[in-house]
């Protein structure tokens, strides 16, 4: 995967729900890895997947996007990322997603 280079990263991932405002009641969720693509996807707890991608070219953290399938909304790590250890903040990603009001931060980490 080359949004980290040369750095490992796991089959599993956490997403951490935080500063949560609105309608959307979304709860930590897991994503795991996508055995035929370069992706990892999770259902949150309304039955919604997400999908987290890692761009063609992208060579930092910052080129991964996290988006809810079917939604045509994909985000960047606005609020920071890091490889070593894996952390991409993704703040008010909800903004720009119809089936909720308000926002939240999702933290995606190991």
């Amino acid at each position: 995967m080359a949004c980290c280079g040369q750095i490992p990263l796991p089959a599993t991932l956490h997403v951490t729900v935080s500063n949560q405002t609105g309608n959307c009641g979304l709860t930590n969720f897991v994503l795991f890895l996508h055995p035929d693509v370069p992706s990892w996807e999770g259902l949150d707890n309304n039955g919604r997947n997400w999908i987290l991608i890692c761009l063609a070219g992208g060579l930092t953290c910052s080129s991964f996007q996290l988006g809810a399938a079917g939604y045509g909304a994909q985000a960047f790590p606005q609020g920071g990322c890091s490889c070593s250890p894996l952390m991409l903040v993704f703040n008010e990603i909800l903004a720009a997603l119809p089936f909720c009001s308000g926002t939240v931060t999702l933290t995606v980490t190991i």
